[in-house]
């Protein structure tokens, strides 16, 4: 399956941010291909990895 991993850091916090990311979101949504969002500082390739075989 294809998926987009989104490492947000502290960038993603601005309201131009939120606008940009809620536009890649609603195209990826409407192409069927699932984000997964993790905060840059807190995520490890293990939990990306769990979550994608979950």
């Amino acid at each position: 399956p294809l998926y987009v991993v989104e490492l947000d850091g502290a960038s993603h916090g601005s309201a131009k941010a939120q606008k940009r990311d809620k536009q890649k979101n609603d195209v990826l949504a409407s192409a069927g291909i699932p984000i997964m969002r993790y905060a840059s500082k807190d995520v490890d390739l293990r939990t990306i990895l769990r979550d994608y075989e979950s």
